[in-house]
């Protein structure tokens, strides 16, 4: 069984120049922060801009809240595992759907695959998402660290996102991994 992964390099960016005034405070938090990260003032502010108009400005329009990984798996950890998949079914019919076809305009597969990346991976950092094809089959990949229940509620999840827009998935299963095949 052989998985390839889309290792295409990102496609170049049009730059723009513009001028902006920021405070002193957050001037010295940046060259800190860039000196830390390795990365250029320009590239740090660039990355904190992508973030909201990728993300923050919808998130906060959805509602969305951050948790300390920790804690979320501690609530997992205590959901009995036939509630699990209950559980993970929710976003999918509702907040993923609402945020794609929100986000998008457009509710489709391809859609999807970019909000779960963004949502969960990307941005969320729920997990580290691969994608890829198995002959005429779309593999998703979902690896994380936080156990199996984890692993039951993300494969609910997808499964009743990709039904909500009429793909069937097969997903298996494993303590830090979640593979999931569907065909569109």
């Amino acid at each position: 069984m052989d998985i390839v992964l889309n290792t295409e390099a990102p496609i170049a960016k049009r730059a723009v120049t513009r001028t902006i005034r920021i405070d002193a405070d957050i001037e010295e938090h940046l060259k800190k922060l860039a000196s830390a990260e390795r990365l250029s003032v320009n590239a740090l502010i660039n990355n904190s801009l992508r973030r909201l108009v990728e993300w923050e400005i919808y998130a906060e329009k959805f509602g969305s809240v951050t948790f300390p990984t920790p804690l979320i798996k501690k609530i997992i950890d205590a959901v009995p595992e036939e509630k699990i998949v209950e559980i993970g079914e929710g976003p999918g019919k509702d907040f993923i759907k609402e945020f794609v076809q929100y986000r998008y305009n457009t509710l489709s597969a391809g859609n999807v695959l970019k909000a779960i990346d963004t949502i969960g991976s990307t941005y969320g950092r729920a997990f580290h998402a691969e994608y890829g094809t198995e002959g005429h089959k779309h593999v998703l990949i979902l690896n994380h660290d936080k156990g199996l229940k984890w692993s039951m509620f993300h494969s609910a999840l997808l499964t009743s996102i990709f039904k909500a827009i009429g793909i069937e998935i097969k997903t298996d299963v494993t303590e830090h991994q979640v593979i999931a095949r569907m065909q569109f």
